[in-house]
């Protein structure tokens, strides 16, 4: 079922196979052979595709294949390219997607990262994945030096591009740069110059900021927001650049503008440029700014962990600079001499300037108030971007975020890479929090993972006016469904595929026999606006005339009604994805089976808050603010038969009314 619901079809009811038909011909298994991939391009030319679709579908189900310990079917491939696909605007060409069923295998834990980078090309996924054939050589720790900074910096982008500080194109650029530069780092210092290097292009991008640290924030954020009407900012732990910078600080995360100067002092210096005692002014008053974590000796680190979290040794920086002192107090300066000590230095650096872009992303989603953050300033140094508790590399180069969690001395820490990791690091609030109750913690980590991943600022009244219209104008539906025939008949059809058969049943059952307090009851609020959607999509002139369906019909001239995507869940496990979707997704009762899928489809807090904020006449500005902070107070409550019962955890959503508004809105 859930299979069949990810089939995309054309216009004519024919199945739109991503690439083309062929590709899916002579796709098979998992192949990181970029000599095999040409091989089955030119077959692909000599392809014919069959004239029954099904039998493409039957060959990709009846095909399977074995990468490591795990079994998977071609269809497994089929439908991850599939999800990058329907979240392009430009479909993708016949080798990307054949390069994308190929690698699927091995590389799955960067997909995420293709659903939003929809601007990617051949030319960029040909030169990721040979990026990933050169990682894949690479001892553990090596590999995961390397993904520091790939990973940052590709994160980066997505999160960019989402708040539409850049676009499509932009970032494909940039993410190709990224790549290129990559694919010809052999040294920590030539890694540091590179990850460098790319946060100045990336910068360029953004609106007007001197202060590399501020461009980011503008980058990612926007800029900060303006005093209130009476002239009183808010209080910066109630903004989300408030938490930001807050994390930061907490977490010890040098700053951009820290090691941009040390970088650029230390090759002038290699250069001959400006004059050398200036320069070497800046390297002595800019590295105290990479900032020295100290690890106790009874934190229980042991072996690679332990030489990663203090992989960075401050003592060899003074050293280079005095040498750099005695080399430029020479009548006759050798710039080879300099040149070396350039890159010792921009060696010794590597690790903080890791830190500083890998702070970026944790500022992004992490938060003051999570225990993981504010009780472990080695939190961010403790991260492994490879899993080194391994004796081996493995194949996959790319692994899925997860918190390890340990109540010992060494504490907890991430694993992985960055493409999903706003899904973890909700996961990580709700556990540190112990939000959900015994049943609901991965419900909970879902809804927090919903609302930090929100672009807030995207957010506009008119959006929350007609997502509040559609609601009502679907209630109407129903309330005269009850009298009016032709329109039960027509709620009855719009209803399949939205609710399962046995609710479908028991609402029009309930609706006949005028038992509304049921009718509500079995209905929750993202029911009512997809079922106004279909409304619309159904009735391109309306019915019946009322307030509602007049307003509802301006506002949708007006307004596309895509911002409100925004309002939707982060569909990782259904999706593909790590951002959120407002998506007509399949009954929660599909999903009672698989508890990561389930709690997805019901991490749906933000649609009643938006919904209480339109009702209550409230702007737009004011929810991010408050989004987390009323999500929380309901989710500390919770509780929960099991770990499926989604109708609980919807429930309390819909009581989240004025008192737990203003609760929220004087939290701190």
């Amino acid at each position: 079922m859930e299979f069949l619901s990810e089939v995309p079809l054309d216009g004519d009811g024919n199945v739109d196979f991503p690439g083309s038909p062929e590709v899916w011909m002579v796709a098979k298994g998992q192949s990181h052979s970029a000599e095999r991939t040409t091989k089955m391009m030119k077959k692909l030319k000599r392809t014919v595709a069959p004239d029954v679709e099904d039998e493409i579908l039957l060959r990709l189900a009846r095909t399977h294949y074995k990468e490591s310990t795990e079994q998977h079917s071609e269809l497994d491939n089929f439908v991850a390219v599939v999800r990058i696909d329907q979240h392009r605007t430009d479909p993708l060409d016949e080798t990307s997607a054949l390069l994308l069923a190929q690698h699927f295998a091995l590389d799955a834990a960067a997909y995420p990262y293709f659903a939003v980078l929809t601007g990617l090309g051949q030319k960029q996924f040909e030169q990721f994945f040979a990026l990933a054939e050169i990682l894949r050589a690479k001892s553990l720790p090596e590999r995961g030096a390397q993904l520091a900074p790939i990973e940052s910096l590709i994160e980066i982008l997505c999160l960019a591009q989402q708040a539409g500080s850049i676009d499509a194109a932009q970032s494909a650029e940039l993410f190709g740069k990224v790549v290129d530069r990559f694919l010809k780092v052999s040294t920590p210092g030539e890694r540091t110059a590179a990850s460098l290097d790319l946060v100045r292009d990336i910068l360029s991008h953004a609106r007007s900021a001197a202060d590399p640290d501020a461009a980011m924030q503008n980058l990612l954020l926007g800029p900060a927001a303006p005093p209130n009407a009476s002239g009183d900012a808010a209080p910066s732990g109630q903004t989300r650049l408030g938490r930001f910078r807050q994390v930061l600080d907490l977490q010890k995360v040098p700053a951009l503008a820290t090691v941009l100067s040390l970088d650029e002092a230390v090759r002038n210096l290699a250069a001959g440029k400006g004059n050398a005692a200036a320069e070497i002014q800046v390297l002595e008053a800019r590295a105290p700014g990479l900032f020295i974590v100290d690890v106790a000796k009874g934190l229980g680190l042991q072996g690679k962990e332990r030489e990663q979290v203090e992989a960075f040794q401050p003592r060899r920086l003074p050293e280079i600079v005095k040498q750099f002192r005695e080399k430029t107090a020479k009548k006759n300066v050798k710039l080879q001499d300099l040149d070396k000590l350039s890159r010792e230095y921009l060696d010794a650096i590597d690790v903080p300037t890791r830190w500083a872009l890998a702070g970026v992303v944790y500022a992004y989603f992490l938060s003051p108030d999570d225990l993981l953050v504010s009780e472990d300033p080695l939190l961010l140094r403790k991260h492994q971007f490879q899993t080194l508790a391994r004796e081996w590399a493995t194949g996959r180069v790319f692994e899925p975020s997860e918190v390890y969690q340990s109540s010992g001395s060494a504490g907890s820490n991430f694993l992985g890479g960055f493409a999903n990791f706003g899904d973890t690091a909700g996961y990580a609030a709700a556990m540190s929090a112990k939000l959900g109750g015994i049943n609901g913690q991965l419900i909970a980590g879902k809804q927090i993972s919903a609302i930090r991943t929100t672009n807030w600022d995207q957010l506009r009244d008119e959006d929350l006016r007609l997502f509040g219209l559609k609601v009502s104008v679907a209630r109407e539906w129903i309330v005269r469904a009850a009298s009016q025939p032709e329109l039960a008949a027509s709620l009855g059809e719009a209803t399949f595929g939205l609710l399962s058969l046995t609710r479908r049943a028991e609402l029009l059952g309930a609706l006949a026999d005028s038992n509304w307090r049921s009718v509500w009851k079995l209905l929750t609020l993202s029911d009512l606006y997809f079922l106004g959607d279909r409304y619309l999509a159904r009735y391109p002139t309306d019915p019946w005339t009322s307030i509602a369906t007049q307003a509802l019909r301006r506002e949708t001239k007006g307004n596309d009604g895509s911002r409100l995507a925004i309002l939707g869940a982060e569909f990782a496990a259904i999706f593909g994805c790590s951002h959120p979707h407002l998506r007509d997704a399949m009954p929660y009762e599909e999903y009672e089976k698989d508890p990561f899928k389930l709690a997805e489809r019901s991490a749906e807090f933000k649609l009643y808050l938006a919904r209480y904020a339109d009702a209550a006449g409230l702007s737009a500005s004011a929810l991010g603010p408050v989004a987390e902070n009323a999500a929380r107070a309901i989710l500390k409550q919770l509780q929960l038969s099991d770990i499926y019962d989604w109708r609980s955890v919807l429930a309390s959503y819909s009581g989240f009314d004025g008192k737990g508004w203003e609760e929220a809105s004087t939290a701190r």
